[in-house]
């Protein structure tokens, strides 16, 4: 599926990084959402290993016992790319990362994460056209800490797409 020039550049960048499969609904995605005047940004797609510890590490620490210590807000409980659906995965003609993190745009360079009437309009529609939504993980309200990512959708079934070596890119 071709990106429509409606579609931000940013948006379409991050989107490239996508599997074909998923690049499809999120592209219907971002079109429903801008119908419904819901203006997203995409922020992130595909993550390596060194990238996926960097969001392990927030809200921990590294004790002098060599184990990681919660001192805050706990991002994420997965430590690689492998354990995530923004991994590079997939067969052959369907190869890329099967989720993407999004967020309000409020301006060229800013993001908002604060309005959760926002994510669950945006969550309803990711959900409507087959993709899985963040807000439906665990937590009842963002920022209680008990797994709400909002701003977050994937291609359900990832976890059986192959996770690919990393030449084969």
């Amino acid at each position: 599926m071709a990106i429509p020039k409606s579609i931000d550049a940013r948006n379409k960048i991050r989107l490239a990084r996508l599997c074909p499969s998923g690049r499809g609904r999120a592209l219907q995605f971002l079109s429903e959402c801008a119908t419904a005047g819901l203006d997203v940004v995409v922020l992130e797609v595909e993550r390596d290993d060194a990238k996926q510890l960097e969001h392990f590490k927030k809200g921990r620490r590294a004790g002098v016992d060599g184990k990681w210590h919660v001192v805050g807000k706990v991002v994420t409980k997965a430590r690689t790319a492998a354990e995530t659906p923004h991994g590079r995965r997939g067969p052959d003609h369907d190869k890329g990362a099967c989720a993407f993190d999004f967020a309000k745009c409020t301006g060229e360079k800013t993001a908002d994460w604060s309005d959760p009437d926002f994510f669950r309009r945006c969550g309803e529609i990711g959900e409507r056209i087959g993709l899985a939504w963040g807000g439906r993980f665990g937590e009842s309200l963002p920022g209680k800490g008990d797994g709400w990512d909002g701003g977050h959708l994937e291609v359900p079934g990832w976890k059986e797409r192959p996770l690919l070596p990393k030449d084969s890119a």
